[in-house]
């Protein structure tokens, strides 16, 4: 019994699979592979290694800091116009102090847009792409085993370097590759007064379709659709349910009263079946899906497909343990009645006038607290109470954005004004007459003249101070002035 390296429990061998590649059995279950794969966890890993890497470089650049507390002080040569300037001209990359000045920078800028852009436009990159197309083509075509799939990929050595990016070939699927695959089943039913709960079922009576014999909902496979570019698009569950209702019984579902209770996904050989397998034997990843609707005693089922099913009829719980039901229906006989029971057990309604609806006060915040733990039945005073408390915090809400908008204002006009610290108490008010939030030097320069005079010639350098426990540090910088 291996024991799994991501959740630590240990399962049974059929629960690992076996790579392709090196033919060994993984160190991760199954489960835990498909969680791991999934597009959420793939951000969460880079977002970690981001901040693991920013978090490296400010540790390089406090190590500099400290070990050459006076490089501020200090003049510099350029690498590219070989010209000695003040630190203020370099400042600070990745690595250290840069090495090349603020303006030969600029100026490169400019130059590498004008190179790319002719590059594009030439379509020098179009080469790199489609060798490097070929190459996957050929390797692909080396681990092919049957001849078909020799036959299908195109030799990589007759491709024309010429061509566009969108008319290049395109690689065939391995067999390696699952397709996604989803089956949906749904349990229309109602509550009668002399039977009880009842669910509307019909038996699956054609002989060379799978499940022969065997007692089904309305239900069927979510369809593929390709789009301009080739791809396979899925539709949601909720759509090909309500679809799959219509074609079979004619009835019209809506998608607000459509509930989804459960779902599973199964490795399958079939398309479109839910027959489990071995993850090695496995063709496709079958998604299984039931939903519950309540019938509205208006629409009738009628057996719109009367080659496949028969006629839909109406059955209690006590009549359905004995029936031989599909695998998905028959696994979950159970969990479908508890959770058509709670939705008959869920609320009692009661007609109420507008004055008892006025009489009725607003829950407050201990009331809420205990409501959300309660398991017995919800009535319409509790409701309206609800709402009527749902109405006061959205007011509250609403005041506190008001006030926090007005705090953002005065906040980005103080971090606009930040620059004032550079110029003395008594010329602060007139620079910032003069000049707006945020200005260039070339600004300060040309509004206010003679209180750009005074710090001219002064060189800043700034000081890191952390602040905070271990675990939540606030890293400060504070800007001292050095006269030269």
């Amino acid at each position: 019994m291996p024991l799994c390296s991501n959740c630590k429990v240990i399962k049974e061998t059929d629960s690992f699979g076996i790579s392709k590649k090196t033919k060994r059995q993984y160190k991760c279950c199954n489960s835990c592979r498909v969680y791991l794969n999934n597009p959420k966890a793939k951000e969460y890993r880079k977002l970690k290694y981001q901040k693991k890497s920013i978090e490296k470089r400010i540790q390089k650049l406090e190590k500099f800091i400290q070990e050459n507390p006076d490089h501020a002080t200090k003049t510099y040569k350029c690498t590219n116009c070989k010209e000695y300037k003040k630190y203020s001209q370099f400042g600070l990359g990745q690595r250290g102090i840069r090495t090349k000045c603020a303006d030969c920078r600029n100026k490169r800028k400019s130059y590498f847009e004008e190179h790319f852009k002719k590059k594009r436009e030439s379509g020098a990159y179009k080469g790199q792409y489609l060798i490097r197309k070929a190459k996957e083509l050929q390797i692909q075509k080396w681990k092919s085993k049957s001849m078909k799939e020799r036959d299908n990929v195109q030799d990589a050595g007759n491709i024309d370097l010429s061509l566009n990016i969108e008319d290049s070939p395109k690689p065939t699927r391995r067999n390696n590759q699952l397709k996604d695959r989803q089956l949906v089943q749904v349990v229309i039913f109602r509550k009668d007064s002399t039977r009880g709960i009842q669910i509307m079922l019909s038996q699956r009576i054609h002989p060379d379709k799978p499940y022969f014999n065997m007692m089904q909902g309305t239900g069927g496979k979510v369809n593929v659709y390709t789009n301009n570019n080739g791809h396979e698009i899925l539709e949601t569950e909720e759509d090909a349910a309500m679809r799959e209702a219509l074609e079979e019984s004619g009835i019209i579902l809506e998608e607000e009263k459509l509930q989804k209770i459960w779902s599973e996904t199964v490795p399958s050989q079939l398309e479109w079946t839910a027959r489990r397998c071995n993850v090695q034997d496995a063709t496709y990843n079958v998604t299984l899906s039931i939903f519950i609707y309540p019938w509205d005693w208006i629409q009738e089922p009628i057996a719109t497909e009367s080659d496949k099913s028969s006629d839909w009829t109406w059955h209690t719980f006590q009549e359905v343990v004995f029936m031989n039901l599909i695998p998905m229906l028959q696994k979950n006989q159970d969990f479908i009645f508890q959770e058509i029971g709670k939705y008959f057990n869920y609320c009692e309604i009661e007609s109420l006038d507008e004055q008892e609806e006025n009489d009725i006060s607003p829950l407050t915040e201990k009331e809420f607290n205990t409501f959300k733990k309660k398991t017995e039945k919800v009535t319409t005073k509790e409701i309206i109470a609800i709402e009527k408390y749902k109405k006061g915090v959205t007011l509250k809400i609403n005041r506190l954005r008001g006030r926090l908008t007005r705090i953002n204002k005065y906040l980005n006009n103080y971090y606009g004004r930040k620059y004032l610290q550079i110029f003395d108490f008594q010329d602060r008010n007139k620079v910032a007459e003069k000049v707006n939030c945020l200005p260039t030097l070339e600004e300060i320069r040309h509004n206010a003249p003679t209180e750009y005079s005074k710090i001219q010639n002064n060189v800043y350098r700034y000081t890191v101070h952390e602040t905070g426990d271990k675990k939540n540090i606030l890293r400060q910088l504070k800007i001292r002035t050095i006269l030269t």
